[in-house]
């Protein structure tokens, strides 16, 4: 998917080729932050799995950041965000209607209240939040790509 994001040519006005590789590498974190369901035999697997994927989740939260970070995506002007969402019903209704810079901002305010807030990306992991921001950069971006095409 990201030899197909370089060629975005309405994206490229804001991001650099790097950058949208960035969100291509991004979006291809979404399997990783979608609840499992499994069921466990015992309480002793339940809680041996619950700690494995703790493990796991922290270890992924710190790759999403890294590659976040490393190319460079972060936008810390949180201010859109904060005056958006109270004209929408729900959470879920103001992420399935944001513009790229919004879901930007939201991400990079997760990430950074994630250092401060012990913890914090995880509950958004949990409460779908992530999930629905990356599926609404890829609608974005393959709605950005098919205008080119």
């Amino acid at each position: 998917m990201c030899d197909r994001l370089q060629a975005l040519h309405p994206l490229n006005n804001y991001y650099t080729t790097y950058q949208i590789e960035g969100l291509g590498k991004l979006i291809s974190f979404k399997p990783n932050f979608e609840p499992q369901q499994h069921k466990v035999a015992s309480q002793a697997a339940e809680k041996a799995q619950q700690a494995k994927a703790m493990t796991t989740s922290q270890a992924t939260v710190m790759e999403f950041t890294r590659i976040f970070c490393d190319h460079l995506l972060a936008d810390t002007d949180y201010a859109i965000i904060q005056r958006e969402e109270p004209r929408y019903p729900s959470q879920l209704h103001y992420i399935a209607n944001m513009q790229l810079d919004a879901v930007m901002k939201t991400l990079t305010y997760i990430i950074w209240t994630d250092r401060i807030v012990e913890g914090y990306f995880i509950s958004r992991i949990k409460d779908m939040t992530v999930t629905s921001l990356l599926n609404r950069l890829e609608v974005l971006l393959m709605h950005s790509y098919n205008q080119k095409v």
